[in-house]
């Protein structure tokens, strides 16, 4: 999740819903797509499905 919307290359704004917090905040997706991470190699690598938050001040990648 980002609040950037420069960080995209690639984004669906139709992707809409809520994400729920810990805290029990709550806020709006307004689009997903794809983020290229550049690697230590300088290689792109992307990382898709991630959403666009635009209430977030911080990036938030959830592995598990």
């Amino acid at each position: 999740m980002t609040g950037c919307r420069d960080a995209f290359i690639h984004m669906d704004m139709a992707i809409r819903g809520t994400v729920k917090f810990g805290d029990g905040s709550e806020v709006t997706i307004e689009g997903s797509g794809t983020v290229l991470f550049d690697g230590k190699t300088d290689e792109h690598l992307p990382l898709t499905g991630v959403y666009f938050i635009p209430r977030l001040t911080t990036n938030i990648i959830s592995l598990g």
